[in-house]
């Protein structure tokens, strides 16, 4: 969508109709319904024998090019999708984990905190006497 929007601002003398029942919500779109976007713009006859006559976008070789390429990006985000769904699943069960442990890990928590305190009152009794 962003990219329309930005084509959209950079042509502001073109109107560009957005004929979708929901549309988009594109920004600098006129929202209006297919069959009014036909009565108000389609009023004149077009030969459609002109659309034989334009060139392809691309040819043979490079729509195969053009296809491989997709086919691999699919391929890597179907194995990404498979590597992210594992690691939610750590994810679930490590928070179940936690919530398992929970008393132990505030007892733990508290025990260290105690440690430290301890470790600093020794500290000072040791300046003290020796």
């Amino acid at each position: 969508m962003r990219w329309f929007q930005d084509r959209i601002t950079e042509n502001p003398k073109l109107e560009v109709i957005d004929a979708k029942e929901k549309g988009a919500k594109i920004k600098g779109t006129i929202n209006m319904s297919l069959s009014d976007a036909v009565n108000k713009y389609c009023t004149t006859q077009v030969d459609i024998r002109l659309f034989d006559t334009l060139d392809y976008t691309f040819d043979s070789s490079q729509i195969e090019e053009v296809k491989t390429y997709l086919e691999k990006q699919y391929n890597e985000l179907d194995v990404l999708k498979k590597k992210l769904e594992k690691a939610i699943d750590i994810c679930n069960k490590q928070i179940k984990e936690y919530g398992k442990n929970i008393k132990y890990l505030i007892w733990r928590e508290r025990m260290i905190k105690n440690y430290y305190q301890l470790i600093n009152i020794l500290k000072i009794h040791q300046y003290i006497f020796f």
